[in-house]
């Protein structure tokens, strides 16, 4: 590890690109700092693979996001009644799959009132076929074969273990959210969050997030090999950089747009600039992966302030708007 001012900054991926986002901030006016500020580009990570693509946290949604240029892909895990972590993102399976037809009496029920086995009989693509598919399709997005495939009751709400599967398959990279809906209800879910990341030899290509700090604490400071740990939050934190780095313990922050305060002026005031905060998380060593940036003028805003990672439903877009400004 580099260290500056007796900072560790991390060298793997999980920094997402630290090592050279951060040398500028130690450089100074040399011609590696113009080396470094000249080779920036902003890690794509499509948000539950790509949910403008596919059928969101399916293997079909990860293939499409891989496929459009995404540098990884993001997801959400929960577990099963029979205590197997799964792909999905809400409370209840009624938004994403076809269960009001198989279940029609347990449309709303909760993911964790459902074994593996029922989950696993419901289809969970034919609603984004349905929904966004002729649209997608339309513009160019996505071929007949990849909407025939959605609409045709194939596609499945994953494992855990399959994504990481399919992860390992691409030679890719993941971010698993870790779902907390219960606090003091968690049960064995990261445990068995981290027995699947072991299991499939992937931690070297995982990285964990969730909006339950204990959560995050936990992983981070679990024994055995770990993934690395993303803070996720949708509020503004006083001195994100001090408390994911040391009471979390963890290498990122991924905030949303607005909870940076794009636009403050007064830290006395209560409202610090953006890239202030911005400034002082990437001279701690830590990543910054911001959610869920669909749109040019946010993306611009992004790259000027060397954002780490955007997180996104377009990756396909967001790829060619950085080819077009000559990130890559």
């Amino acid at each position: 590890m580099l260290r500056k001012e007796g900072v560790p900054m991390k060298t793997a991926f999980f920094g997402l690109c630290l090592p050279l986002l951060a040398l500028p901030f130690f450089l100074g006016g040399s011609p590696a700092k113009k080396a470094a500020l000249s080779a920036y580009t902003p890690l794509v990570i499509g948000h539950r693979g790509g949910r403008a693509l596919g059928p969101e946290n399916t293997l079909a949604a990860g293939r499409a996001g891989h496929a459009a240029g995404a540098d990884m892909w993001e997801l959400d895990t929960q577990l099963t009644k029979d205590q197997v972590p799964v792909v999905l993102h809400d409370a209840t399976l009624k938004r994403t799959t076809n269960i009001a037809k198989v279940f029609p009496k347990r449309a709303g029920d909760p993911l964790w009132t459902f074994t593996l086995a029922e989950v696993k009989k419901l289809d969970a693509g034919s609603w984004w076929a349905q929904r966004y598919g002729k649209k997608a399709l339309a513009q160019g997005r996505i071929t007949k074969k990849q909407l025939d495939y959605y609409a045709s009751g194939k596609v499945k709400v994953p494992t855990l273990e399959e994504a990481l599967l399919l992860t390992k398959e691409l030679d890719w990279r993941v971010n698993v959210e870790i779902k907390v809906f219960h606090p003091g209800r968690l049960g064995p879910l990261v445990p068995k969050v981290l027995e699947a990341i072991r299991k499939t030899g992937t931690v070297d290509r995982v990285v964990i997030s969730s909006f339950d700090h204990a959560v995050c604490y936990a992983v981070a400071h679990a024994k055995g090999p770990h993934p690395p740990v993303q803070v996720l939050t949708s509020m503004r934190l006083a001195r994100p950089d001090l408390y994911v780095r040391d009471v979390v313990g963890g290498q990122a922050l991924n905030p949303n747009i607005p909870c940076l305060g794009l636009g403050g002026k007064d830290e006395a005031a209560g409202d610090p600039p953006a890239e202030l905060t911005v400034k002082r998380l990437l001279q701690a060593g830590l990543g910054i992966n911001v959610w869920t940036v669909n749109d040019p003028k946010t993306w611009a805003w992004c790259k000027a302030n060397r954002i780490p990672g955007i997180i996104t439903d377009s990756p396909d877009l967001l790829r060619a708007w950085l080819k077009e400004q000559g990130s890559r």
